[in-house]
Order: C-alpha cells, then structure tokens, then sequence
C-alpha cells in the first residue's frame, strides 16, 4: 500500500507531554505538551504501531521545527474524528462491521491509500480517509 499523508491530532493530555522520537521506540527528540497549545500533526508512514511525523502546527497556525525534519510517535496517542457517519469495513472495499457517528474520535492502527485503520470501541476495521479530520478544535470541511 501507498501511504498518503494524513493529519491526525493529539487525543491524550499527558502531564509530561507527548514524545516525538528519533525512530521507532528510539530516543526523544521533542515533547509536545498539549494542556499550551493544540497541534494537528502530518504522519507519512507507519512501522508496527509508530507513524512518521513530517509536520506539526499549532493551532495558531505556527509551524513547529521537528529536529531532523521527522520524528516518530505512537499510535496510541494520536487519533482523528469522522466527519459524517461512516461504515466501518473489515478491509478496503470489504463488507460492513458497523458504523461509527459523526464527530466521534478514533485511534489509528494503519493507512493503505485512501483508507484508514481505525479502532473503535471494540471494533477494528477501515474507512476511507476523506471521511476523517485530523484536526483538533474544528470538524474540518
């Protein structure tokens, strides 16, 4: 599968913050704190859990420097919401699992093309991606 970038938002406050690594489980390169600011972060990759991050903007619009140019950081901290009631699929184009509501946050397990892993609630499976926003003080377009 080809991975298309896709923005994603912090869905966890973590008192020491969010850590961006230098690779997959490596070292910590930079901590996002998000009870400052709220940040709509562009993951490019994914390697067994982790996605690759190119970019990460505040919610002001201020663009924030991520030494190296990328860095690392795990699924279970970033999420994004639907925007309209979607079907949720045991694979791309596969059969229905069940529906997710509008507005809902869902954590990301993968990316193949336009479709998107998601998990939600005990549910596991796909939906296209141009049902989902990455940001996180607005339902997107």
């Amino acid at each position: 599968c080809t991975f298309l970038p896709l923005n994603v938002y912090l869905n966890d406050t973590y008192e020491n913050g969010v850590k961006i690594r230098q690779e997959v489980n490596g070292k910590v390169i930079q901590n996002l704190n998000q009870q400052s600011d709220y940040f709509t972060l562009t993951i490019t990759e994914v390697n067994n859990g982790w996605f690759k991050v190119i970019n990460i903007e505040g919610i002001e619009g201020d663009n924030i420097a991520i030494p190296g140019a990328a860095g690392w950081i795990h699924n279970s901290v970033i999420g994004v919401s639907t925007r309209r009631d979607v079907t949720l699929l045991n694979a791309p184009n596969g059969t229905k699992l069940g529906t997710v509501d509008q507005e809902t946050g869902v954590r990301i397990k993968d990316k193949c093309s336009g479709w998107v892993k998601i998990e939600y609630k005990s549910l596991s499976g796909w939906v296209e991606s141009k049902w989902l926003c990455g940001s996180p003080v607005t339902t997107c377009p």
